[in-house]
């Protein structure tokens, strides 16, 4: 008998942004309970948010977050800093994310480079005229592919319409094959 799901109503378009524009610098992260996703930019804000939580242990005496009342303390010591609403809104939110990972939160993987480039020669399988199947597979060939394949779609329209419906088939599979290894089904 198969585990049952956990049904999150989210929209599988807003998943496959977040794989895209994901990386190490812009973790997104899926809000379980709302189904929003989340671009979390905490690199730029990492030394704001040392520096609050270093002065929130100095005047709590390290109280930490674990304790209902200490993450309640930071979060009131945070909006009365003397800092950019922004900032304080995404010190806010990495704070949030921090406290509920892994039961609210969970990290959204980005794809890989090397994803993207087997997608690339996945799709040049496909190609039925051989002349462009050649251009394509000497465009990804060495450093600057990417360019490379684009620049040589941007020549053959419907084979450029046929790459972008192939890439979002490829993303969309990829976003729910991540869902289901984590147990969650999605609903739009």
């Amino acid at each position: 008998m198969s585990e049952e799901k956990r049904k999150v109503n989210v929209k599988i378009s807003d998943l496959i942004d977040a794989f895209e524009m994901g990386s190490a610098g812009n973790q997104n992260y899926l809000d379980l309970e709302t189904g929003t996703v989340i671009l979390n930019t905490r690199d730029n804000i990492e030394l704001e948010l040392d520096e609050i939580l270093e002065e929130f242990d100095s005047v709590y005496e390290g109280s930490g977050t674990d304790d209902p009342a200490a993450y309640e303390k930071l979060v009131e010591y945070v909006k009365q800093c003397d800092i950019q609403d922004w900032v304080k809104a995404e010190i806010l939110q990495a704070i949030e994310i921090e406290n509920g990972f892994g039961t609210r939160y969970i990290a959204i993987p980005w794809v890989e480079s090397y994803e993207g480039y087997q997608d690339m020669e996945l799709f040049i399988d496909t190609v039925e005229d051989e002349h462009v199947r050649e251009l394509l597979s000497i465009a990804i060939d060495g450093r600057g592919a990417f360019r490379r394949f684009k620049d040589v779609l941007y020549d053959h329209l419907d084979e450029r319409e046929r790459w972008f419906a192939f890439k979002q088939d490829r993303m969309r599979q990829r976003v729910l094959d991540w869902l289901d290894g984590k147990g969650i089904e999605a609903i739009e």
